[in-house]
């Protein structure tokens, strides 16, 4: 049987991050026959400052992901092309 996400489940991550001090939000995407979430980091008002804050931010909110999930003995799975999306496998 699949793993799903709810919105509860959502609600509880996105305050887990902001208890940690993290801005990133999750969002949740259901698509035909897997549910897509994805990591909206906080835009900085410095360019050159933002790709050090986005690497920061995205790093400790994986982190974050993965052990919120692993609580619910789901396993997490990122994508290859920046980790901004992920998957519950």
């Amino acid at each position: 049987m699949p793993k799903v996400v709810n919105f509860f489940d959502l609600i509880h991550l996105n305050e887990r991050l902001e208890q940690q001090g993290l801005l990133s939000k999750i969002h949740l995407r259901d698509t035909c026959g897997k549910q897509t979430l994805w990591i909206e980091l906080p835009s900085s008002e410095k360019p050159d400052e933002r790709e050090k804050i986005d690497g920061q931010e995205l790093e400790k909110t994986k982190e974050q992901i993965e052990a919120f999930f692993a609580i619910k003995g789901m396993t997490v799975e990122f994508d290859l092309t920046g980790g901004k999306n992920f998957w519950i496998v």
